[in-house]
């Protein structure tokens, strides 16, 4: 029997968040399983945290690593293979500073590897609140949409 995919956990919601001048509203879907109150408005918090940092920081467009497209990420893959290669003769130094660069640069454009004001990322912070609720919880969904 095939397990259940995290995404259709049983409970969910929507955080809305517009930017105060209205141009960009981002939708962050939130799945999980039964919460506690304090857990629930916990993730809640957050939920409404990683929104507003998606919205102030316009190179957050994916949710995570996974959300990439292949595409993208093999064309930045090269950048910075090239970047390194300039930097550095070692192949053994290229290919560490290949992956130093992708590293800054997923966190750049992924939510869930920004960090918060805490200093702590959000993935991590969501990971937390899921060990202490004892409940699996997920972002789903990310969209940022920017009108004309």
């Amino acid at each position: 029997m095939a397990s259940k995919r995290e995404t259709n956990l049983p409970i969910g919601f929507l955080v809305t968040e517009s930017s105060p001048d209205r141009r960009r509203v981002c939708v962050l879907e939130v799945r999980h399983e039964v919460l506690e109150e304090p857990h629930l408005e916990s993730l809640k918090s957050l939920a409404h945290k990683a929104c507003q940092l998606a919205l102030r920081e316009p190179q957050i467009r994916y949710l995570s690593r996974k959300a990439v497209p292949w595409e993208e990420a093999r064309l930045q893959e090269r950048q910075a293979t090239q970047d390194a290669i300039k930097e550095f003769a070692n192949y053994e130094r290229v290919e560490d500073r290949v992956l130093a660069l992708m590293g800054d640069w997923y966190a750049q454009v992924c939510l869930l590897e920004r960090e918060l004001e805490e200093g702590s990322n959000i993935g991590l912070q969501l990971a937390r609140l899921s060990q202490q609720a004892q409940a699996k919880v997920k972002f789903a969904q990310l969209h940022v949409i920017q009108s004309l």
